[in-house]
């Protein structure tokens, strides 16, 4: 997943993660943790845990957030949303 986000968004991309101090670490993009669906939007790209960890949406709650997303990558552990604006 890392490598992904690593390889395929922009530079200068917001990623959307429960941990984003490891994910600015493994992947030099800025990130934030969200919690809400509210403040989804100032994020670019969404990585969601499949196992649910605080700090995050949950897999249930993401689909009541009125926020247009596209599935861009997916393994047994995450899945990679980027968030339509």
């Amino acid at each position: 997943m890392f490598n992904f986000i690593r390889e395929n968004t922009p530079e200068d991309s917001i990623i959307v993660f429960f941990k984003p101090r490891a994910m600015h670490l493994m992947t030099d993009r800025n990130a934030v943790a969200i919690d809400n669906c509210r403040d989804l939007s100032k994020g670019n790209f969404l990585v969601m845990a499949n196992q649910n960890y605080g700090g995050q949406i949950s897999q249930k709650n993401i689909d009541t957030c009125s926020i247009e997303k596209n599935l861009v990558y997916d393994n047994r552990e995450f899945s990679v949303y980027e968030l339509i604006k």
